[in-house]
């Protein structure tokens, strides 16, 4: 649910709020961190990587890289409105 809620609420600003102003958002999934290797057992690691296309697990560094892209002159100005997942394709294995 509180992925469908900001993709509701980036799209419902990006209608909302002055044109000049661009609303993105980046939804992620599955990405390395500590938490993951203390609570998850490899066999559960293995069972969420199984459901992404890439089969792995993102680097934060795919994630950082999204953002900056995004924050940067380098994004198209006509980009507003979009929900930009960075998951591996996570996603479109769910669909």
């Amino acid at each position: 649910m509180s992925k469908a809620a900001l993709n509701n609420m980036t799209h419902y600003l990006a209608r909302k709020w002055p044109s000049d102003i661009r609303v993105n958002a980046i939804m992620s999934v599955i990405f390395r961190g500590k938490q993951n290797r203390q609570i998850l057992s490899e066999e559960r690691r293995k069972a969420i990587t199984s459901h992404s296309a890439m089969k792995r697990y993102g680097d934060p560094e795919e994630l950082c890289d999204a953002t900056l892209w995004l924050a940067s002159d380098k994004a198209p100005s006509f980009v507003s409105g979009a929900v930009i997942s960075v998951d591996g394709g996570f996603t479109a294995m769910t669909i």
